[in-house]
């Protein structure tokens, strides 16, 4: 009898222990925003300045930010135009260190900045290599994308002239595109504001799963297992505001006011 319950704890500890080591990396709720032409955007930093947009493109062989970028940065490169990024930093809370990134004034982007066709300024692209190392999942019915590390790891592609050779003069349609905008007085981007603070991290269904225990929510009075009635308007909140956010806690309906702070 011994035996029997001996071999059925040690059977329990096991698949307890697996259990544990399949849950991975903790998954991380991204915001973005769709541009008026549908592609999705989300704000990075780069070397802890921004916010910036980028378009997630998994056409793009590298993380591709615009010339007039590196110039507001102050970031040197080499002879074909390629730098290393101290960090780049993917809001919600993605942060890597040493990304290769390529700065190149491609005829697209100058084309749909130009034009406006986007709603906002375009500062680069995020592309396969960056974008290979998650496992990113789009519901678009909600103001987030589900990020999560993998182990999978692209090789490094080969630096190449960082100016693109367009096919049949497309290189100079940016060019040409920027120039119509202007004509039709669409020249002016608005500047990236920040993003309000709040602290907290958000399951599908709109629950806390976490709370930054300096953060505004924290010091609001928000908790861990707290249900967010409307938890997409949350990422619209502006910083240095008072908002008031209704939850429930233990099946009681509450509301508390809280002041974001500046975020991306």
């Amino acid at each position: 009898m011994m035996r029997h319950i001996l071999f059925l704890f040690v059977a329990l500890v096991a698949v307890g222990a697996a259990s544990h080591e399949d849950r991975g990396p903790a998954a991380v709720n991204v915001p973005y925003r769709l541009s008026n032409s549908k592609h999705v955007i989300v704000r990075i930093k780069v070397n802890d300045k921004g916010p910036f947009n980028v378009v997630l493109d998994t056409g793009a062989p590298v993380v591709v930010l615009t010339g007039k970028l590196r110039e507001s940065l102050g970031i040197t490169i080499d002879n074909s135009g390629w730098s290393t990024l101290d960090r780049l930093e993917v809001e919600g809370g993605i942060k890597l260190d040493q990304v290769t990134c390529r700065f190149d004034d491609l005829y697209q982007l100058e084309g749909m900045n130009g034009l406006g066709l986007a709603g906002t300024e375009i500062h680069g692209l995020v592309g396969y290599p960056l974008l290979s190392q998650f496992r990113i999942t789009y519901d678009l019915t909600k103001p987030y994308l589900i990020w999560q590390k993998t182990d999978y790891a692209v090789e490094e592609l080969p630096r190449r002239s960082a100016r693109s050779a367009a096919p049949g003069g497309l290189d100079a349609l940016g060019g040409v595109m920027k120039g119509m905008g202007k004509l039709l007085g669409r020249d002016k981007t608005q500047a990236p504001t920040l993003r309000g603070f709040l602290g907290l991290t958000l399951d599908q269904n709109g629950v806390v799963s976490d709370v930054l225990p300096t953060g505004p929510a924290a010091r609001a009075g928000i908790e861990p297992g707290d249900k967010i009635s409307s938890p997409a308007s949350l990422s619209s909140l502006p910083a240095g505001t008072i908002a008031t956010i209704r939850f429930t806690r233990g099946g009681e309906e509450r509301e508390i006011a809280v002041s974001p702070t500046e975020g991306f």
